[in-house]
């Protein structure tokens, strides 16, 4: 077997591992219901004329019927997918008892791996939004390339890098809080493409900037996680009366677009040391994204230097 994008031109080519083996992407396989190494019945292939041997682990047995010339004989194999990448594509051939590769190869027996799921999209709250509530729910949607059905995996902290992450839910674990928003009646595993929203059950802090990320899993697909969505935070402000756009942390700022100024591990914008000026422009900010209210809330700005100027632009 070999994985590559062209059987013909493949490289690296290994044998289909042990029955027993483990941690490997093809093994035998035991297949209760026929014996190793007999002779098959009959043929499966059109251009076939011999029947040879039905083959549960390498090595298969010598030929049980002579294979004349101009003949075609066919061997039927049996393996077992154990760890194989998703998304790759499996060459294989047969080749001599000693490794020892055919003069030549018509055709190639090919298996595309199951991919994994997309990446999700989050939709809601938005990136850097004051939500007014302790326990607020989450929106967001992946699609499965073979249109597999979806769970989904959630994870809320107060870092960005999600080294301790105080709530983590899955749906393969709690179903029940998550829900299908188009569609409720269906339930977990969910479909491909549909926005799917959960809502914190442990209340969070009044006043703390959170970060939340989600990923998805076909599991009766590829059985294999999407990549993490991007990392978006949000803080909880219960006095909130309408939809409000907050930055006030170092892990946010990080992530504006910084001249002349850093972020310091004090949770401030400060200007470069021999800088007199500097601009710090935030990632786009989407007004369709305003949920609460009729109107989005002020523009805010604390500057407790005293020596530079600064500017706002908006």
């Amino acid at each position: 077997m070999s994985r590559a994008d062209d059987c013909a031109s493949a490289l690296n080519w290994t044998d289909v591992y042990p029955m027993a083996s483990t941690s490997v992407p093809w093994r035998g396989y035991n297949n209760s219901g026929a014996s190793n190494n007999a002779t098959i019945p009959s043929r499966l292939l059109s251009s076939s004329t011999i029947e040879e041997s039905y083959v549960e682990e390498n090595n298969s047995t010598g030929t049980p019927n002579q294979i004349d010339v101009g003949a075609v004989a066919e061997w039927d194999w049996v393996i077992e997918q154990n760890a194989a990448t998703a998304g790759v594509l499996y060459c294989f051939r047969m080749v001599e008892s000693d490794g020892s590769p055919f003069s030549a190869y018509e055709n190639y027996p090919q298996i595309i791996t199951n991919t994994a799921p997309n990446m999700p999209t989050q939709a809601t709250p938005f990136s850097y939004e004051k939500v007014g509530t302790t326990t607020p729910a989450f929106q967001f949607v992946s699609s499965d390339p073979e249109n597999n059905a979806l769970d989904y995996q959630i994870q809320i902290d107060t870092a960005a890098t999600f080294t301790s992450p105080i709530y983590d839910k899955d749906s393969l674990v709690d179903p029940e809080l998550f829900e299908n928003v188009p569609n409720p009646a269906n339930k977990a595993p969910f479909n491909s493409g549909d926005y799917h929203s959960i809502q914190a059950v442990t209340a969070l802090t009044n006043g703390v900037t959170y970060w939340w990320r989600v990923r998805s899993i076909d599991a009766n697909g590829s059985n294999s996680w999407s990549s993490w969505s991007d990392a978006r935070s949000f803080t909880v402000d219960t006095a909130v009366t309408f939809s409000t756009w907050f930055q006030t942390t170092r892990d946010q700022f990080q992530l504006d677009t910084l001249n002349g100024v850093n972020a310091s591990n004090t949770d401030r914008m400060m200007l470069n040391v021999g800088s007199t000026t500097g601009t710090a422009t935030s990632p786009t900010i989407s007004f369709s994204d305003g949920s609460v209210g009729t109107m989005w809330g002020n523009l805010l700005f604390n500057d407790v230097e005293n020596i530079e100027r600064c500017k706002i632009f908006h």
